[in-house]
């Protein structure tokens, strides 16, 4: 019977979606299975599959990026309502966003600011879709990842490499002397259209990782990841069956995620795997001795009993743990050299944290505290939020953090994610003046989290 009204819910869900008038995107049925939602500005589309699961996609015309994306089988008509209405909030927000964001940048910002202030007026009268902003560069690293486009003046042009290497996702460009030197909007303008053109944002998918140590799992297993990249928070979701085969890998895609949408895909996986019967999820933030999940610096996850919702709601073992704690465990499970190492995650826009294994064993040390570099009472030039927004200052404050780690435990390797170290010999140089060579760890940076994360959580949910 449960079933008999969830399939009269998809009939009656399809029939309200195609009877919407809205004067700015246009619906229509392009299959009996697929509805479309066009605008100069997105695409959308609604599938739906068999066992009544739904699945919602917006894709920005523009950087060709997918900014929303899940799916889930039909429990009520008002659960599906609330995520159609997610959906098209998030097509007005890319309606109402410029087609081209710009970032001009100099040494100060002074004289971009000039220049950004003559190609908006350009743009304007001419009708363009743009928008142009300006900033010195010691801010470029904070601000860069909002635009698709960055242009460097002509007098800061020897740290294109860093920028470019650093703001994968962005087009960067040096702007030509006699453009900069006249302020020809114009030659501007045609440059900002060429170097757009030229943007690829399609990010590659990483081959999966698999882990030297055996892995238990004799049942499915479902893991998740969440994590922030850009404007958009993400929610990776993998689905191991025995001896690590991967038989379902995809994410959530939204501006904001709730534990509903965890719902959402356990609930639609279970219809064709009811066996699972262990589900983790790795998070950012601390979860204190009571389950309390806190300081994960992602709305809609901050001070929640996940793992009381989760076990409320699903008959089955639930493992909840931190981020970086699951990419030590995974990195250490992908390398039999050493058996001590700390894995450092240092970003752009938050505090950092470090996952520590001794002797093969993951510490969490009392109230699960270890490892939160935030505490540390270093001796820093600035704020490790003002410090990692540039390069110099990342430096300092990754070297110090390391020599901290170092004199604590002293593990072999200590793995770096931090997009603004893009030296790794300057890391050496600079831990060299407190630390003799023969004693500094193997420093190893590395630029994907999530395999790690997700290898992780497979092994502590074991």
């Amino acid at each position: 019977m449960d079933e008999f009204f969830s399939t009269l819910n998809v009939v009656f869900f399809q029939k309200w979606i195609i009877s919407h008038h809205n004067p700015d995107f246009i619906i229509q049925m392009a299959a009996s299975d697929r509805i479309t939602i066009e605008n100069k500005s997105s695409s959308s589309t609604i599938t739906f599959y068999h066992d009544n699961i739904i699945e919602l996609a917006t894709t920005n015309k523009s950087t060709r990026r997918i900014e929303f994306y899940l799916h889930f089988q039909m429990r009520s008509l008002l659960q599906a309502v609330k995520l159609f209405d997610e959906m098209v909030v998030c097509i007005e927000k890319i309606d109402a966003r410029p087609a081209i964001r710009v970032l001009l940048c100099c040494t100060g910002g002074l004289t971009t600011s000039f220049f950004a202030s003559k190609l908006q007026q350009g743009v304007e009268l001419l009708d363009l879709h743009f928008t142009i902003d300006a900033t010195g560069y010691q801010n470029v690293f904070y601000q860069g990842h909002k635009y698709d486009v960055i242009l460097l003046a002509p007098q800061i042009g020897h740290v294109y490499h860093k920028v470019k290497a650093v703001l994968k996702e962005q087009a960067v460009k040096i702007i030509p002397g006699e453009i900069f030197a006249t302020y020809d909007v114009k030659a501007a303008i045609d440059l900002i259209t060429a170097t757009y053109a030229k943007k690829n944002v399609t990010p590659k998918k990483s081959g999966f990782l698999r882990a030297r140590l055996k892995v238990a799992n004799k049942k499915p297993v479902l893991v998740f990841s969440l994590f922030r990249n850009s404007q958009r928070v993400h929610l990776a979701y993998r689905l191991y069956e025995e001896d690590m085969n991967i038989v379902i890998d995809d994410e959530i895609i939204k501006p904001h995620v709730k534990a509903g949408d965890i719902f959402h895909v356990i609930d639609a996986i279970m219809v064709d795997h009811p066996e699972i019967e262990t589900i983790g999820v790795s998070t950012p933030g601390i979860i204190n001795d009571d389950g309390l999940l806190c300081s994960t610096s992602v709305r809609g996850f901050e001070n929640i009993y996940l793992e009381k919702m989760l076990k409320e709601r699903y008959d089955v073992d639930i493992v909840i743990a931190n981020d970086v704690n699951t990419a030590a465990v995974g990195f250490y499970a992908c390398q039999d050299k050493c058996e001590s190492l700390a894995f450092l995650f240092q970003p752009i826009h938050h505090l950092s944290g470090a996952g520590i294994v001794i002797n093969g064993n993951l510490v969490k040390g009392s109230h699960n505290l270890a490892g939160e570099i935030q505490y540390l009472p270093m001796a820093l030039s600035d704020s490790p939020l003002i410090l990692n927004r540039t390069i110099e200052g990342s430096l300092e404050l990754v070297s110090k953090t390391i020599l901290s780690i170092m004199a604590l435990i002293a593990p072999e390797v200590v793995v770096v994610y931090c997009d603004l170290i893009t030296n790794e010999d300057r890391l050496y140089d600079e831990l060299g003046r407190h630390l003799q060579k023969s004693s500094l760890p193997k420093i190893v940076k590395v630029t994907n989290m999530l395999e790690y994360t997700l290898l992780g959580q497979l092994i502590l949910s074991c």
